[in-house]
């Protein structure tokens, strides 16, 4: 063998080797995000509504992420918070305060 075939095997090696640890790098990293959903994700999880959601996680019945430096608040939730609460609940169902009624001139007296 000459040293320039030497230098090809060694070289392609090498570049194997490279690719090898960036696949197994990316692999941590998906399975390190694979469980965070974005509100509309989380909330089919669970079968409610987006704003159902957005509200519990207001009332802090549900833990969620909210992620900084954008003008507009987007939320991100993890599949195992939302299952931590499910399993929490005695009867599975969280329940949501009522809303204000508002008593106009003229109504409930």
């Amino acid at each position: 063998m000459q040293s320039s075939e030497i230098l090809e095997a060694t070289d392609e090696v090498w570049r194997a080797t490279v690719l090898q640890i960036h696949r197994a790098e990316i692999a941590e990293l998906d399975a390190n995000y694979a469980g965070w959903l974005t509100a509309e994700e989380a909330a089919a999880y669970l079968k409610v509504r987006t704003r159902t959601l957005l509200l519990w996680t207001r009332q802090k019945k549900v833990l969620g992420w909210h992620l900084s430096g954008i003008k507009r608040r987007v939320w991100r939730f993890r599949k195992t918070d939302l299952d931590a609460v499910l399993f929490a609940q005695a009867e599975g169902v969280i329940s949501s305060q009522s809303p204000s009624v508002l008593v106009t001139k003229g109504q409930g007296q």
